[in-house]
């Protein structure tokens, strides 16, 4: 069996009883054809932070534009742009309503084919994932791979995936809110998890619009793409296959 990460592995292990030598840990793959830094410079002037995902509360959607209030930065230092479907229209309208009370500009992208995409991940400046539930997003691979900093929910699985995979990647970890239920946040703990969350945009941010240093090498993405993917997938099988012939013998 396969599994995105230790965390889920062990998660595996503990509702299906599965024996922990039969799980092998692949991760994730993105397109590295597609996904890579654009050949245009970012903005120097404001920091772009962008959101990729269902437009939902379960999301941290709404609290991520509850945050924006929350940064010390001038109104015209920033810009957000958020891509991607809705539940319902209700939800639409409450996170809509929410953004005009904001001092910066919100962007409600919508759904968008693969080359706009590229070019939110490309002009941004800072990628966030404040999603209260994930299991490996590739939309942190993917923003990584085309240079962004990203900023995402500490869940289980992830900093651990990504710091062995790509060590040193531009990642700042929030703390999330305690859970009482699989996606469903306490009420309680929100505000303080949206103070936390607001500290990390401004953080990014500002690393972001600091001239580049000769230290900002890009991030070696290279285990990632699909064709390591499927070679690391490959490998295992394999040597699984071998494993179970030499018990047979």
């Amino acid at each position: 069996m396969f599994s995105l990460h230790e965390a889920q592995k062990r998660e595996i292990e503990d509702v299906y009883g599965v024996p922990a030598e039969r799980i092998r840990v692949a991760g994730t793959g993105y397109d590295r054809t597609v996904f890579r830094e654009g050949l245009n410079p970012r903005a120097v002037d404001r920091a772009e932070v962008a959101y990729v995902g269902k437009i939902s509360r379960k999301k941290g959607v709404e609290s991520l534009l509850r945050c924006l209030d929350l940064l010390p930065l001038p109104k015209d230092r920033l810009a957000v742009r958020l891509v991607g479907g809705h539940s319902t229209e209700d939800d639409l309208a409450r996170m809509r309503a929410l953004a005009k009370e904001v001092r910066f500009p919100v962007e409600f992208a919508g759904k968008v084919d693969q080359d706009e995409l590229v070019r939110t991940y490309q002009r941004a400046h800072v990628f966030v994932l404040p999603s209260f539930y994930e299991g490996l997003p590739l939309v942190v691979i993917e923003a990584l791979a085309c240079g962004c900093r990203v900023v995402v929910t500490d869940l289980p699985g992830i900093r651990e995936w990504l710091d062995e995979s790509v060590p040193g990647a531009p990642v700042t970890y929030v703390q999330p809110p305690r859970m009482v239920g699989v996606d469903e946040p306490a009420q309680e703990d929100l505000p303080a998890f949206e103070q936390r969350l607001a500290r990390a945009i401004e953080r990014s941010a500002q690393e972001a619009l600091q001239p580049a240093r000769c230290e900002d090498a890009p991030v070696d993405m290279a285990r990632l793409s699909w064709n390591a993917l499927g070679a690391r997938m490959l490998e295992l099988v394999a040597a699984t296959s071998l494993q179970v012939g030499a018990a047979a013998l």
